[in-house]
């Protein structure tokens, strides 16, 4: 490298080369570095997905009380999605089971003309369609 007349270099050639290697090492200790947080990062996310499959087949009261809360860090947006879907499927199926009963009180009255049973799944029906159990349940 030349310099114009009458400059000379700031830093002598062996000190130019000690600044190379040091910087050198820096990068490879920073690339490490980085390469170590994207190895924790992609454990989170595998983790998380982990945590949404899960969620996705806890689908019953006992399975329901071992979900992750909200500050978990396997929990996310999209696990607590899947944990409001599971929530509503599992409503689904209570209020299958309760109209289904519904109407086996109902055939039951029919095929024994008794009316008082008539009237009380009359009056349960009335309920159901009214909502009535789904707002004793969020009790």
């Amino acid at each position: 490298m030349t310099f114009p007349a009458g400059l000379k270099p700031v830093v002598d050639a062996d000190f130019a080369r000690q600044l190379e290697r040091e910087l050198v090492a820096a990068l490879k200790l920073s690339s490490i570095n980085v390469e170590a947080e994207l190895l924790k990062e992609r454990e989170l996310r595998i983790m998380q997905l982990a945590a949404i499959s899960t969620a996705s087949i806890q689908n019953t009261e006992s399975s329901v009380a071992e979900r992750i809360g909200p500050g978990h860090d396997y929990s996310s947006g999209a696990y607590q999605d899947t944990c409001r879907a599971v929530d509503r499927e599992m409503q689904h199926r209570k209020d299958r089971d309760q109209w289904r009963e519904c109407a086996k009180e109902l055939a039951e009255s029919v095929v024994s003309n008794n009316s008082s049973l008539a009237i009380a799944a009359y009056a349960r029906f009335n309920e159901l369609s009214k909502g009535g159990d789904k707002k004793q349940s969020a009790k």
